[in-house]
């Protein structure tokens, strides 16, 4: 995956912009916004990087088609 495919202030992930499938977020994240990945549901599985101490309200929601979370 490439960073394009998220929009990255600082340490936040703002928004998740790709295509779905399988998402890795990028290094260097800690936080997650509320609502970053609303109604992505193509998404698949996602793979958290070590260092996320916050995940907003329905930063996955509506994802029907997520079935795998990784924590590091």
């Amino acid at each position: 995956m490439q960073k394009r495919e998220f929009r990255i202030k600082g340490s936040r992930l703002l928004k998740y912009q790709g295509g779905g499938g399988r998402a890795e977020i990028p290094a260097g994240v800690t936080e997650i916004e509320s609502g970053a990945f609303t109604r992505c549901r193509t998404l698949t599985a996602i793979e958290l990087p070590e260092g996320v101490t916050k995940i907003g309200a329905y930063a996955f929601r509506s994802c029907t088609s997520l079935t795998r979370v990784s924590l590091p």
